[in-house]
């Protein structure tokens, strides 16, 4: 693309003082993500860390150096590193300038936080790097400018209003590209994240119109979805001709519904919500107690794929039809017993007709075809116990490559 490495960089250089670290040593795979500059009251991690008071600390018989068995705790441990890269007169000591220079580049670490943004010298990678302050890449876009050395809250709301700004084109475009391509299948640019000015979309009038309109509506959500989904567009039949398949749009096209709708559709479905008993060792009792799913994380864990992976690569797998025919939460609830969802439904439809149109509208959200209709009055009659019948019928339908598909 036309955009180069220093612009990368200058918008990465929004982003300097970021710290991943354990949120609480206790928990298991609990991080927090904040801002170097709101660890000021943590202590000697905190942006105003001051090194002179630290080193004195440190430098007990005051003889300006720092000796390995004058240090402690991270110094002590990390002691023999740090000699090997800042130690310049190989004194086996650091001078109070070899440790601040060592505390600088500390900083700039992943997940440690640092006070500004460094671009990686390629010739020497051992380097600070270049100071980079932070400009946002389209130089059409008009926002505010930035002081040197702006503070973390002046440099994310900066870099908000130059993604939002009216002038700012690439915005509108790939939201309206993403919803498009959540509810239509396809986008104006595929694949869905491929964007940039050496890029083509298909029918770049409709884009643009969508686009403006997006803005001009103050970036309303709803109003995009509402104009969407009362397109022709969205409202046509799926295609089966590849003929049709070949003109953007022509037609619908299915595609996979991710993990977290497939999970959700069945909770829907299956009348179950919120947290389920599970056994599954301490990180799942973690997971419990902190009000999270340990049987959604493990059914993302199957169902999920790469959001890169175009949708005719994205295809059902033989763990995923198991997990769906065997696992015992939906066989329990599919149980035409008590007050299960299918329950209620055969005691509300006596006539078999309707009751299967139910069914079909629950599971599939449609109504069954005539065909499908006479086979199932056919199985039903066939197996002659109503609830048994049913239930087979509605495990099928849940079990079916419709049941996990966008259409």
């Amino acid at each position: 693309d036309s955009w180069k490495r220093e612009q990368f960089h200058q918008l990465a250089a929004f982003f300097p003082r970021l710290s991943v670290r354990p949120e609480d040593p206790g928990q298991i795979r609990t991080f927090a993500v904040s801002s170097f500059e709101d660890r000021r009251g943590s202590g000697r991690r905190g942006a105003d860390f001051d090194v002179d008071q630290f080193f004195r600390f440190l430098d007990r018989n005051r003889d300006g150096n720092l000796s390995k068995s004058e240090a402690r705790g991270p110094v002590e441990a990390r002691f023999d590193q740090i000699v090997e890269r800042f130690d310049r007169n190989k004194d086996q000591m650091l001078s109070k300038e070899e440790f601040a220079e060592a505390r600088s580049q500390a900083n700039t670490q992943p997940g440690q936080g640092a006070a500004e943004y460094y671009m990686p010298d390629l010739d020497n990678p051992a380097s600070q790097g270049l100071l980079i302050e932070p400009v946002f890449f389209i130089s059409e876009v008009k926002g505010p400018a930035l002081s040197r050395g702006a503070d973390d809250l002046t440099r994310r709301s900066a870099l908000v209003d130059y993604l939002t700004s009216k002038s700012n084109p690439w915005f509108s475009r790939a939201i309206v590209n993403r919803i498009w391509g959540e509810l239509l299948g396809r986008g104006f640019y595929m694949p869905i994240d491929d964007m940039g000015p050496e890029r083509t979309p298909v029918h770049p009038e409709v884009l643009e119109l969508l686009s403006e309109e997006f803005v001009t509506h103050g970036y309303d959500l709803k109003w995009l979805f509402r104009t969407i989904l009362n397109t022709k567009a969205y409202q046509r039949s799926l295609a089966v001709d590849p003929v049709a398949e070949q003109i953007p749009f022509a037609a619908a096209s299915p595609g996979r519904l991710r993990a977290d709708q497939i999970y959700n559709s069945l909770n829907a479905i299956l009348g179950t919500s919120g947290p389920v008993p599970f056994r599954g060792g301490r990180d799942a009792m973690v997971m419990q107690v902190q009000g999270l799913d340990p049987r959604k994380a493990a059914f993302s864990a199957l169902f999920g794929v790469d959001p890169s992976t175009p949708q005719e690569d994205i295809l059902g797998t033989v763990p995923q039809a198991l997990f769906l025919m065997n696992t015992g939460v939906v066989e329990n609830q599919v149980r035409a017993t008590g007050s299960t969802r299918l329950a209620g439904l055969l005691k509300e439809f006596d006539v078999d007709e309707d009751a299967l149109a139910e069914l079909y509208l629950l599971v599939l959200t449609r109504s069954p075809s005539s065909r499908e209709l006479a086979i199932n009055l056919e199985y039903i009659k066939e197996v002659g116990s109503r609830g048994e019948a049913y239930e087979d019928i509605y495990w099928s339908l849940l079990n079916s490559t419709e049941f996990c598909s966008r259409r």
